[in-house]
Order: structure tokens, then sequence, then C-alpha cells
């Protein structure tokens, strides 16, 4: 589509701007109240495009709609053009289609995901019980320790962990089973006896490599933004 530009801008500025995006991405879903689902898929069709794409290609904005819109319609959730535009009024119609293509064909229309969402629910379910099983086999049931339990298996903080597991540089390269068990909040350590150890350090690995980097300055997006500008007036991307 576009010839490469070296020097205008820079890898970690692409970087930067990826990342900043994919996180605005997420909150467009949490915005639409998609199921979790959503978020790891439009999170494949966004990495898997830029592994073949540069930044200022796109108006980003329509990009990661695009991105939602494809994901949406994959996992089964009724939506069109017109009702994402009637909850998103920046939208382009005309610039959602074309990036929908784009998109379809940087996954050579292979649109499956392996979302580690129901794998994340069986395992929380199953450490659970297993923990109120022990306690109940016990000589005494205190409600205390059962709301200990509930406490440390957060559910809605696991499903944030998961979120943030995304945004890591090599999410798509991930074990979805590994994904899951890694936003679990609990210690990799409490796992083994239920899984092989390599699984379990890989757990460990994905734990600590997935710290969540700090978004660019609205000043560093600023001068991303007028570098992005710029090559798309030099070539004419974007031009109504």
């Amino acid at each position: 589509m576009v010839e490469m530009v070296p020097e205008d801008i820079t890898k970690e500025e692409e970087e930067e701007m990826v990342l900043y995006y994919h996180v605005k991405m997420l909150d467009m879903c949490e915005h639409l109240k998609t199921p979790i689902q959503v978020h790891s898929t439009s999170t494949v069709y966004y990495k898997t495009l830029f592994t073949q794409k540069r930044v200022f290609q796109y108006e980003m904005r329509n990009l990661i709609a695009a991105c939602v819109f494809l994901a949406m319609k994959v996992e089964n959730i009724y939506v069109t053009a017109e009702i994402l535009k009637s909850r998103l009024t920046f939208i382009d119609v005309t610039s959602l289609v074309q990036y929908e293509i784009e998109i379809c064909n940087a996954l050579n229309f292979n649109f499956h995901v392996p979302s580690p969402h129901l794998r994340l629910l069986g395992v929380f379910l199953m450490m659970k019980n297993r923990e109120r099983i022990r306690i109940a086999t016990e000589d005494s049931v205190q409600t205390q320790e059962i709301q200990e339990i509930d406490k440390i298996l957060n559910w809605e903080k696991s499903v944030e962990n998961l979120k943030n597991i995304m945004l890591s540089d090599k999410y798509t390269e991930l074990n979805p089973h590994e994904v899951a068990l890694a936003a679990l909040t609990v210690q990799p350590s409490e796992l083994l006896g239920f899984f092989m150890e390599e699984t379990v350090e890989a757990v460990k690995k994905i734990k600590m490599s997935t710290i969540r980097r700090e978004l660019p300055t609205k000043e560093q997006l600023r001068k991303i933004d007028e570098k992005i500008q710029l090559i798309q007036k030099r070539y004419g991307i974007l031009q109504k």
C-alpha cells in the first residue's frame, strides 16, 4: 500500500502509538459493553494487522473501531455499521468498511481466535471449588474462611488481569491456557498439583513479563501525531 518511510517515525514511537490505541480499543469495548471475548478477538486482529502495516497508514480511531466491529460479528453479536456509529459518533462508515477488509486480508480470512476467557472461567471455578471442598472436609466450616476465599479468588480482578495480559507485545504468541492461569488472582505455586511444572513455570513468566507499561504523555502523542500527519500528507494517505 505504502512504502516504508525510515527515520520519519521511530520504532519506539510507533510502538507507543500502537499501545496507546490498543488501550483505547479496550476502553471502546468497555463503552460498548461487549463480552470479554470481544476484547481478546479484537486484540488479536489489531496486533496481527500491525505485524504487516504501520500506524501512519490509518486514521487510528476508525481502525480500532473496525477491529471491534469485526470481532463483535465474529463473536456472534449482532451489529451493523449504523448501530456502531450511533454509539461512536466519530465513525466514518466508508473507512470502517475499508479497514474491515484490510483486517480480513491481514488475517487471510482466518477469523478464529482461541479465547482464554472460557479457560479462565473453568480454572477459576475449579480453584474456588477446591478451596470450598477443603474447608468443608475439615472439622468445622468457618464463614470467615469462605469469605476469604471469595476475596482472594476474585472474578472481576481476574478479568482485569486478563485484559492487562492482552497488552503484552507478544500476546498472540502466548498459549491461551497459560494466559488464563496467569490471569487468576493466585500465586503460581498454588497451581502445583493441578498442572505440570512446565505450565506453572510458563505462568510465572507471563505474570512477570506483563507488568503494564506507562502510556505516552499527551505531549509525546502530539509529537508522534504530527509526524504521522506529515507522512500522510506526503503520500496522500487518508486525503478525502
